[in-house]
């Protein structure tokens, strides 16, 4: 390296030191230092051994031609040195014939310290934890693949079935001409038992129409997967159709659990299916069966 001016230093506060011990390094000089150059402040010895001698926790005061260092040494015994520089990049001073005294935080007479003695080994048990999440997970995967082949079965049912019946109709005039005979069993219902199978067949002509139009096996899923079906097939129809459809279902679902149903009632259902199919229809021009 470059050549580097020449300081004096003196330790205040060594005349006691332990190792670990911090005290202060006050130096000047008349040749200045530049301090710019970047990077950490280090202390360069005359052989790599000597490096924990001395060792910089702070510098308070860095001038041109005055310096102050927080120091302290890791080695024990009289240090008496050829040199030793502080730099900063390839800026710095150097100290000529240092010397210092470091004391053993250790008892005169006692035994070096030994390191501890190995363990182990040791066998750590498999966390049960990790067991458990790994059955949730293998069950929830389990669950999900039993549930999709549950379906796509009962889409393939489906399939066939309609093969079997398929009717030169549309499904919307199906559900009118099948809708027409719910009515003649309600007009001509002389019992409660005969309002509770118009009922049933209402709710089950209802669902044949998205049966026949969207291949949905709405005789045989919940209403939250007819309508999940239906967002798949077509999100714009389920965004206009959700509501009215969702009433309808729920409607249908209350009417046909009553141990009694009136007149009145499903009257008026009557008159909400037919609405809801021809307003899902009419919006359903995309999907063709």
């Amino acid at each position: 390296m470059s050549a580097v001016p020449i300081w004096g230093c003196e330790f205040v506060g060594a005349e006691s030191l332990t190792v670990g011990t911090e005290f202060q390094l006050k130096c000047h000089g008349d040749i200045p230092v530049n301090w710019s150059n970047a990077g950490p402040l280090r202390v360069e010895w005359p052989s790599p051994e000597l490096q924990y001698t001395l060792n910089i926790l702070g510098s308070p005061v860095l001038n041109e031609n005055s310096a102050e260092f927080t120091v302290t040494s890791y080695r024990a015994g009289d240090h008496n040195l050829e040199y030793f520089r502080i730099l900063k990049g390839d800026a710095g001073f150097e100290v000529s014939k240092p010397s210092f005294k470091v004391q053993s935080v250790l008892k005169s007479g006692a035994e070096p310290p030994k390191p501890f003695e190995s363990f182990g080994p040791y066998t750590l048990p498999f966390p049960t934890w990790i067991l458990a999440a790994f059955g949730v997970v293998a069950l929830l995967i389990v669950v999900l693949s039993v549930r999709s082949f549950r379906k796509w079965s009962q889409r393939r049912a489906l399939r066939e079935e309609l093969r079997l019946h398929r009717t030169a109709l549309s499904p919307l005039h199906q559900f009118f001409r099948d809708a027409r005979a719910v009515k003649r069993t309600m007009d001509n219902a002389k019992s409660p038992s005969d309002l509770s199978a118009a009922a049933q067949m209402l709710n089950k002509e209802f669902r044949l129409y998205f049966v026949r139009k969207f291949e949905i096996p709405a005789l045989k899923w919940a209403d939250r997967l007819i309508l999940a079906d239906l967002k798949k097939q077509d999100r714009r129809l389920f965004d206009v159709s959700s509501e009215k459809l969702s009433t309808s279902l729920r409607e249908l679902k209350q009417l046909i659990a009553r141990p009694q149903v009136e007149r009145k009632d499903i009257e008026q259902l009557y008159r909400i299916c037919f609405e809801t199919i021809e307003h899902v229809d009419q919006n359903a021009k995309g999907v063709k069966r």
